[in-house]
């Protein structure tokens, strides 16, 4: 009823989806998620003053530049 073509382009398909999923099931690690979600962003929660002025000061700059319409 199926030519031969389509017989070994099935069993192709399929011999080739069974060792995918072997594969992505014994290689691949377990996904990491972040340790803790409680900790501060940043060296230990300080603040940063020096790093406020640079970030307001850079996008001041770049404010400057871009045209504004009304």
């Amino acid at each position: 009823m199926y030519s031969d073509i389509s017989v070994r382009t099935s069993r192709f398909l399929s011999s080739n989806s069974c060792s995918a999923r072997a594969l992505a099931s014994s290689v691949l690690p377990a996904p990491v998620g972040p340790r803790k979600r409680n900790e501060p962003v940043g060296c230990c929660g300080r603040p940063r003053p020096d790093l406020d002025l640079k970030t307001a000061s850079a996008t001041a700059l770049t404010a400057s530049c871009c045209p504004t319409t009304l």
